[in-house]
């Protein structure tokens, strides 16, 4: 009788893992198992594969994270009856089988990083797991059902789709050998907060030309910057409109007429989204 791990499903708390094994000799009636002598619950399914009363695929799942020996003793509470156990020409038998599963080490230090090709892209990043062959990735928000991102064999993760902007997420990662039930979970708690700009500020102005600086935004530093500036001068009712891309701070911005009033937008620009940091900043050039 074989006895091995077949599959686990990361997410779950606990993890469900499938034990899976053909009994010859009588399709099983009774299934006990026990790890580290103390039983266990299981959930389990019987599918004859090779005839009646031949070879029966049982297959167990059990919902439980703990390194030890797993045994699982197989029986057919018939034995006793037919002819010394035989039924139909086939002998019912008890049988045993043991497999010893570990538990992977839990990951430590995840962190999460905001990306600037979105204003919900996040890159989550931790130290190796020894003995690990692989990590698995997930969110959740508030008390919702985790949602797997999938699974890597680095220990960096970008994830640039599925979250939405102004939420806050739970993010954890397990690790999992080839033979070990996935480990605890390490978690990183991240608001994606939309960026601010608060210190948009005229440094020097002239009578045609108004130098602007300003400090990146805390929650996450766009790929790069636009400026729309909108002047009037005093004197006249007219509107004159200038927009400026991939302009650095500080910025000089030229060709205003002297004796004007003019505003200025300080845009971020994530990816494809452009998104405004500071409106409407007022700075005035002198007459003369």
């Amino acid at each position: 009788m074989q006895f091995s791990l077949i599959s686990s499903r990361l997410v779950a708390t606990p993890p469900a893992f499938i034990l899976s094994f053909n009994v010859s000799d009588g399709p099983p009636t009774n299934v006990s198992c026990s790890v580290n002598g103390n039983g266990i619950s299981t959930e389990l399914s019987r599918v004859i594969v090779n005839g009646p009363g031949s070879v029966t695929r049982v297959t167990l799942t059990v919902r439980l994270r703990e390194a030890g020996n797993y045994q699982c003793t197989v029986s057919n509470t018939r034995v006793t009856d037919g002819n010394n156990g035989d039924i139909g020409g086939v002998q019912a038998t008890s049988t045993n089988t043991l497999l010893s599963i570990s538990v992977s080490d839990t990951p430590t230090g995840l962190t999460a990083t905001r990306l600037s090709t979105g204003l919900a892209h996040v890159r989550l990043s931790w130290p190796t797991v020894s003995g690990a062959t692989g990590y698995e990735v997930y969110y959740q928000l508030s008390s919702n059902t985790p949602v797997s991102v999938g699974t890597t064999a680095s220990t960096t993760i970008n994830i640039t789709s599925g979250l939405f902007r102004g939420i806050t997420y739970t993010f954890y990662v397990v690790s999992y050998g080839s033979a070990s039930l996935p480990s605890g979970n390490a978690s990183v708690i991240l608001k994606f907060s939309d960026p601010v700009v608060s210190d948009l500020m005229a440094t020097v102005i002239t009578t045609s030309a108004i130098i602007l600086t300003w400090s990146p935004p805390t929650a996450v530093v766009p790929i790069s910057y636009e400026i729309k500036r909108r002047c009037r001068r005093v004197c006249e009712s007219s509107v004159t409109s200038n927009s400026e891309t991939s302009v650095l701070s500080p910025h000089t911005s030229t060709g205003i007429p002297p004796y004007s009033q003019c505003a200025f937008d300080l845009i971020g620009v994530y990816g494809s989204l452009k998104v405004f940091l500071t409106t409407n900043y007022l700075a005035n050039t002198p007459s003369t």
